[in-house]
């Protein structure tokens, strides 16, 4: 393992993927799948007890998404990707919440519109009975 200040400086360059091995990702699978890996925060064995970091273990992340190289090891390449991944699909669901929220608001528009015309029609109608009285 690399000492943290080698680690923010390991730039991921030049990383393409094979020819032919290449699959588009479901993002709100991701996302779903992501809300399921526990998040904790810890020290590592190579700080002090009083340094925490926040994320998820190695583990947990591998048996959601079976990525990387093993279970016990973490690659940033794929938590970021994961990231991404799961902002995407929180973004299509909100993009589909922002629809229906707008055909629901129209077709509320509408029955509204309906209401106060029978309202309207139904005033009209007591008060033709009551000068008819």
């Amino acid at each position: 393992m690399l000492p943290a200040r080698q680690q923010r400086r390991l730039e991921l360059r030049d990383l393409r993927p094979r020819p032919g091995n290449q699959e588009i990702v479901d993002g709100v699978d991701i996302l779903q799948r992501l809300s399921q890996v526990p998040i904790s925060t810890w020290s590592t064995t190579h700080d002090d007890r009083t340094v925490r970091h926040i994320g998820p273990q190695a583990p947990d992340l591998y048996a959601a998404f079976g990525l990387g190289e093993d279970e016990q090891s973490l690659s940033a390449l794929d938590m970021n990707g994961i990231a991404f991944a799961a902002i995407q699909g929180l973004y299509q669901m909100l993009q589909e919440a922002q629809n229906t929220n707008q055909a629901l608001a129209a077709q509320n528009a509408g029955q509204q519109a309906q209401l106060d015309k029978l309202s309207s029609r139904l005033a009209a109608l007591e008060q033709a009975l009551g000068q008819s009285r």
